[in-house]
């Protein structure tokens, strides 16, 4: 019979920690194991293919690789985010899913979060960006600073793709702004 201290997760062969981990008598699964297993769960496939496909004038439609489209636009008269505000939004929406994750498994009520992404491009073509700025607000009932600060580090820091993507062309900053939720706002 195998022990189920011993099994391992067959999906990540780089990682040979025990999914399982000792606890009361009984087995759990470990929080990072849990952690990592969901952040990595979209980001399975090595290759991903997506379309653009141009309508008319300065606006194209972006389709994912699981079929989900957006529209892409350019020029004074834009009707939607232009390629370099989808690389901001990007990063603040992949740095999001990362805390939010975190959060809920670290029992945090958060109630609310809201990133804003500043960026400065550069004055020469092809003007990347050269410094970028992330300034969460971080709303919930009894939020604990020591457990909000380190989430949004590690969402940033260390499980965001496209963060570690643009941080080799770009400065990124971040700060958090924690907030307790007003005594109306609180549901049980």
């Amino acid at each position: 019979m195998v022990s189920l201290a011993r099994l391992t997760c067959a999906s990540w062969p780089a990682v040979r920690t025990p999914l399982l981990q000792p606890w009361r008598g009984g087995f759990r699964p470990t929080e990072t194991r849990r952690i990592r297993r969901t952040l990595d769960q979209e980001s399975d496939d090595v290759m991903v293919t997506t379309k653009v496909k141009w309508v008319e004038g300065k606006t194209f439609i972006g389709t994912s690789s699981n079929g989900h489209s957006i529209v892409i636009s350019s020029g004074d008269a834009a009707t939607a985010p232009n390629p370099m505000q989808l690389l901001l939004l990007g990063l603040g929406g992949c740095a999001s899913i990362d805390i939010v994750e975190i959060m809920t498994k670290q029992r945090q009520r958060l109630a609310s979060l809201e990133v804003s992404v500043d960026g400065e491009r550069g004055s020469e073509l092809p003007r990347p960006w050269e410094t970028i700025h992330m300034h969460f607000i971080v709303v919930g009932d009894e939020l604990d600073p020591a457990k909000v600060q380190p989430a949004v580090d590690l969402s940033v820091e260390k499980y965001c793709g496209v963060h570690a993507t643009l941080s080799g062309v770009a400065t990124i900053t971040h700060d958090v702004e924690i907030r307790a939720l007003e005594p109306a706002q609180i549901r049980d």
